[in-house]
């Protein structure tokens, strides 16, 4: 499967067909629909960390923190990535 803007789409069809063993290729329009959201910075650590928090249709307000952060923090601590995305996670509840 594989997510092209319609600009790209007729390009990327051709490569995919001269390049792999696929003899056919569908094409469908997709719509997405972003939820609301802000970007909130938080320390873990000592290690800087994006959260995410997004407010859903019925009001909640859920965070999640950016795994390339938590990663990075992560490979730099010797903690794990459980470890730090949830320290991310108590940290911005604060």
């Amino acid at each position: 499967e594989v997510l092209a803007r319609p600009a790209t789409a007729d390009a990327l069809e051709t490569r995919l067909l001269g390049s792999t063993t696929t003899i056919g290729v569908r094409r469908s329009a997709v719509e997405r629909r972003g939820l609301p959201r802000v970007v909130r910075h938080v320390e873990v650590l000592g290690e800087p960390i994006a959260v995410k928090e997004v407010r859903l249709p019925d009001g909640r307000r859920p965070m999640k923190p950016e795994h390339e952060d938590v990663r990075r923090a992560a490979l730099t601590t010797g903690r794990t990535i459980g470890d730090i995305s949830g320290l991310a996670a108590r940290a911005a509840e604060r």
